[in-house]
């Protein structure tokens, strides 16, 4: 409060320097705030959720449940009022659009506008939700926050066999896991007891990183940045924090010290970088059938070599071999086999005659 008032260049704050000098009525506001004992509240993400009242409507009947209350009453605040509902037609293409990401087929489409249930929406949602589409549809909110990708980045971008992650974030929304096995299996699911293969797939969150694979790089070097990155998303992913800034200095106004990002940081640099085989039943079955055929035709080789009337190999013999530039240094050896006795010059021609 006593810098907020001097009049000395040098005490005051915000500093003259900023150009964003605070008025009077700002002043008083922070000076208050201190005498009624200066309340102050941790990072969001740090406090436990509390379930909030529901809002008092105008028109409580409009909702179907308590989320509807808030979007109304947020609509009253600005003056606005509900639309009236859709009709079937624009329902269905909505809703498929919206849990899928892909429009109705027409005999979708007929078969909910003409179903007289009550429930036909209800019934709708329930199918569009076991759809398959509907984890492929939401699984790439999440990929993008996991960075997913199918090539290594950097200069030469190769590609990356990581596929089988980007299938079991599918599969986990499509089999509505809770969000907390969610988040165990993919930051240690190799660490389980018992750690089944899928949870060592789900590992595959940290194993989304930038791979610099160019030549005459410190590979030491570049797992530093990998670390870096998996810490850094994983405070973005689930802690809604942007850790990134105490790589280098503790902040005064961030929740996070440097002594606690470099913490996390060892934690993540004990991880190994284990290779997974992953059985896939049709590739395998496919792979099988390749080896039977491979195996068919190496076994007949033998069979497709001339016989005894056909061709006949035998080795040639070297009468004479020279070479242009005159030196001595070839010799015709009794297995028939020629030896070059010095260094060849940088230009030679050789002549061979055979037998």
């Amino acid at each position: 409060v006593r810098r907020l008032f001097a009049e000395d260049d040098a005490e005051i704050m915000p500093p003259p320097s900023t150009k964003h000098p605070l008025n009077d009525q700002q002043k008083e506001v922070l000076k208050r705030w201190i005498d009624e004992g200066a309340e102050y509240k941790p990072h969001w993400a740090f406090l436990p959720p509390k379930d909030p009242p529901t809002p008092q409507v105008s028109r409580p009947e409009w909702g179907l449940n308590p989320i509807d209350a808030f979007v109304l009453s947020r609509m009253e605040e600005v003056g606005l009022a509900p639309s009236e509902p859709a009709d079937k037609a624009t329902l269905v293409r909505r809703v498929s659009l919206d849990l899928i990401g892909l429009p109705p087929t027409p005999e979708e489409a007929e078969a909910f506008l003409k179903d007289p249930d009550p429930r036909a929406y209800e019934k709708l949602v329930d199918r569009l939700l076991d759809s398959p589409h509907y984890g492929e549809r939401w699984a790439r909110k999440w990929l993008d926050l996991a960075r997913y990708a199918d090539t290594n980045g950097y200069e030469k971008d190769r590609q990356r066999s990581i596929w089988p992650y980007r299938d079991w974030v599918i599969q986990a929304l499509n089999e509505d896991m809770p969000f907390d096995q969610f988040t165990i299996e993919q930051l240690a699911g190799d660490m389980l007891p018992g750690a089944q293969l899928s949870q060592k797939i789900a590992t595959g969150f940290h194993r989304n990183t930038m791979l610099n694979e160019e030549g005459g790089i410190d590979p030491l070097e570049f797992r530093f940045y990998a670390m870096v990155d998996r810490l850094n998303t994983t405070a973005t992913a689930w802690m809604g924090l942007t850790m990134g800034c105490a790589v280098c200095h503790t902040h005064k106004y961030d929740p996070i010290e440097q002594r606690e990002y470099y913490q996390m940081l060892a934690f993540l640099n004990n991880a190994d970088e284990p290779r997974l085989d992953i059985p896939q039943g049709e590739v395998t079955r496919q792979r099988e059938e390749i080896e039977r055929k491979i195996q068919e035709q190496t076994a007949t080789l033998i069979e497709q070599f001339p016989g005894e009337s056909g061709t006949r190999w035998h080795t040639v013999r070297p009468l004479e071999v020279t070479d242009s530039s005159g030196l001595p240094q070839i010799e015709l050896l009794e297995d028939r086999s020629v030896l070059f006795l010095d260094r060849n010059p940088e230009k030679s021609d050789y002549t061979v005659s055979i037998s």
